[in-house]
């Protein structure tokens, strides 16, 4: 799994976040959040039910 913090200002000089989670054999997109702020919390959530889901 490749995973991926990006980051784009827009308007009135607010950064929006961009968390990518993409299969490295497949190229799919896993999983993709936009968001203002991405906690490391939230990230480790997702990790966990990713690996209970696809195994």
């Amino acid at each position: 799994m490749n995973d991926g913090f990006h980051a784009q200002c827009i308007g009135k000089g607010k950064k929006i976040k961009a968390f990518n989670v993409i299969d490295d054999n497949s190229q799919e997109s896993l999983y993709r959040e936009l968001d203002y702020s991405i906690y490391a919390k939230e990230a480790v959530f997702l990790f966990y039910h990713l690996i209970k889901r696809l195994g």
